[in-house]
């Protein structure tokens, strides 16, 4: 039976990739985890660890190395990569991070029995610049289960917030939206914008402070999953514009709450959300994005939540577990 790669889940840090590999192990309950002491999950040490040890500890098994980087000896290996913006975009990341990366995830990939990724978008990306033939990578895409259940009933009534789902990371675009939105506001009288972040609202704080009326903006950090669908529900609108995804699941997030979206026109949330009814900017124009808030406010128009009933972590799990399956053979 294969092993999972737990030096993600050891680091204790939270995010996308976490969130991918939590869901995921959901729906492989029985599957052993290979992990380092917290303590030496990060940096450097975490690479060792992973290059090392782990290595000696599977005893020949197969692994799923769930977060970009895996041991290179181990050519039983089923490697997600999520997508490559650290080649794509190397001035959005830390140097040493960005070098890490280039240097070695292609080098995994090349010798890894499968490649999985999130999107059409991110497999074509992970061919072309790691050279990895498009055939070996599986699409395990993720996905919503409850509380992000698709509602068929009325959404509530709307109320005053604009939710802005972004953190600080250049990606995210979070200086964009705060710049549409000093020219917006005054055209939505009694809204308010709440920016929701999986990072310390201290992080986010140092960018909100250019909007000058702090009582105009709001900061959330690490709402339960609960607390988000409420948000979510009854927002004004929701507003989710990274310069770059793997995926989106934001969006999607967002579209299976039946929020009115105003959302990025790039290919991975055009393909994980398309015909939902989202409101599609460019998201390097602030103008457009000024407007499409505007737009969303006035005239709210819910999501269509059947357009992403497809997504889900259910159906991620079988993927999965179906690739590490036919590694165990």
């Amino acid at each position: 039976m294969a092993v999972v790669n737990g030096r993600q889940l050891a680091t204790g840090l939270r995010g996308g990739i976490t969130r991918y590999t939590t869901e995921v192990l959901a729906s492989l309950p029985t599957m052993e985890r290979l992990a380092p002491p917290p303590k030496l999950a990060s940096g450097p040490l975490g690479h060792l660890w992973e290059q090392t040890v782990l290595p000696a500890r599977l005893r020949g098994r197969p692994l799923w190395s769930p977060a970009n980087f895996g041991p290179l000896t181990v050519e039983r290996q089923a490697l997600t990569i999520y997508d490559a913006s650290p080649i794509d975009h190397p001035e959005w990341f830390s140097r040493t991070y960005s070098e890490i990366f280039r240097t070695l995830v292609p080098r995994v990939a090349s010798r890894a029995a499968v490649v999985m990724t999130i999107s059409e978008f991110s497999r074509g990306r992970i061919a072309e610049t790691m050279g990895i033939d498009a055939d070996r990578i599986v699409i395990a895409a993720p996905g919503i289960g409850p509380p992000f259940t698709v509602r068929t009933e009325p959404p509530p009534e709307r109320g005053t917030d604009i939710v802005v789902l972004a953190g600080p990371d250049p990606r995210k675009n979070l200086a964009g939206v705060l710049a549409a939105w000093s020219s917006a506001r005054s055209a939505v009288p009694g809204h308010r914008l709440v920016v929701i972040t999986g990072r310390r609202p201290s992080a986010v704080f140092g960018a909100v402070d250019d909007v000058g009326d702090d009582s105009l903006v709001g900061v959330i950090s690490d709402p339960t999953d609960d607390e988000l669908v409420g948000r979510l529900r009854t927002a004004a609108a929701v507003v989710f514009v990274p310069l770059y995804e793997g995926f989106g699941l934001p969006a999607v997030e967002a579209v299976a709450c039946g929020a009115p979206l105003v959302t990025s026109d790039i290919p991975p949330i055009r393909e994980a959300v398309g015909a939902s009814g989202a409101l599609m900017v460019d998201p390097t124009d602030v103008d457009a994005i000024a407007g499409a808030i505007v737009a969303a406010v006035r005239t709210p128009t819910a999501t269509t939540p059947g357009t992403v009933d497809r997504c889900r972590w259910s159906d991620t799990g079988r993927i999965v577990a179906s690739v590490l399956a036919d590694l165990g053979r």
